[in-house]
């Protein structure tokens, strides 16, 4: 097949409000702080409409339109109040001119959503007449009892966002996708949101297990990678990530973890956005981007091929 190419992502927010105003509780703001959270993207609109916005962004300014694009993937955490084959979902992709594109639904990973979706996207290109994908990923904190959007251990704060890519084999990108690692464990999802040693040793192997994966299938090994993009998780949980990986802690992409804190799933492709913005990522560089949930794992390998 020809090689799978990625686009810059383009990404939409809501609101930055501080996190001593999201947590209503002011020691927990001060921890956040203490970790490395400033603001936090809190919006008025549900995920499709968030998730329009950042495709409306993505097609013009690659020059596109929505002919141009063979079948969408749409991931998600927030299944629950806005399903993927619902009404408002496929209706805000029509808007933009994408009826006549095939859409498949991503949800179960959570915040490791998108190497589901990528890998969905890729197997699409592999195995159909797709040549053209579009991936977006797109949540918000829903307003129901029991939902939260910091996180008592303060390792995170939840915030609203979306993002949206293309992966192709016509139409170029500064990255070329060269494997995803997947590993998951349904039974993990019985602990909650639990969030003791246990819990953080079990989620730790399986992001082991994914860069395993990954470097199994796409040929590169631990010192293989020179940057690392990750969820918006604190301090140590970055560093961890960076020991795991083989990568220095500096060689970390931290610059939206203070902006917006964790918009779930599309925190991958908002930081990947940003760094490719610092011009610090040159071509032959690859770059490992962890998509991590409580209970899925993700490790994708980029390579770029043009500046």
């Amino acid at each position: 097949m020809t090689e799978a190419m990625l686009s810059e992502p383009a990404y939409a927010l809501g609101r930055l409000v501080p996190v001593e105003e999201v947590t209503g509780r002011p020691a927990l703001g001060a921890r956040l702080r203490e970790y490395g959270f400033g603001t936090c993207s809190v919006a008025d609109r549900p995920p499709s409409r968030l998730a329009a916005a950042a495709v409306a962004e993505l097609l013009p300014r690659r020059g596109l339109t929505g002919t141009d694009v063979d079948a969408v993937v749409y991931a998600t955490c927030g299944h629950r109040g806005e399903q993927t084959g619902d009404r408002d979902v496929r209706a805000g992709l029509d808007r933009l001119g994408l009826n006549g594109a095939r859409l498949y639904g991503v949800w179960l990973g959570e915040s490791g959503n998108l190497a589901g979706a990528l890998r969905l996207a890729h197997a699409l290109l592999r195995t159909t007449d797709a040549r053209t994908v579009l991936v977006v990923v797109a949540d918000a904190v829903p307003e129901r009892p029991g939902e939260y959007r910091a996180m008592p251990n303060a390792v995170t704060v939840n915030g609203d966002g979306a993002a949206a890519c293309l992966l192709s084999t016509v139409h170029r990108g500064p990255y070329a996708l060269e494997g995803v690692g997947h590993r998951a464990r349904p039974a993990a999802a019985a602990a909650g949101r639990a969030t003791g040693l246990r819990e953080y040793l079990a989620f730790m192997a399986g992001v082991r297990g994914a860069l395993t994966a990954l470097h199994r299938t796409s040929g590169t090994g631990p010192h293989s990678y020179q940057w690392l993009v990750a969820n918006n998780y604190s301090t140590s949980h970055l560093d961890d990530f960076a020991d795991l990986a083989g990568l220095p802690h500096d060689r970390v992409f931290r610059g939206n973890v203070a902006r917006h804190g964790h918009v779930f799933t599309a925190d991958g492709l908002i930081n990947l956005a940003a760094l490719t913005g610092t011009a610090e990522v040159t071509a032959g560089d690859r770059v490992l981007v962890l998509s991590t949930g409580p209970f899925s794992w993700g490790a994708i390998g980029l390579r770029r091929i043009e500046n």
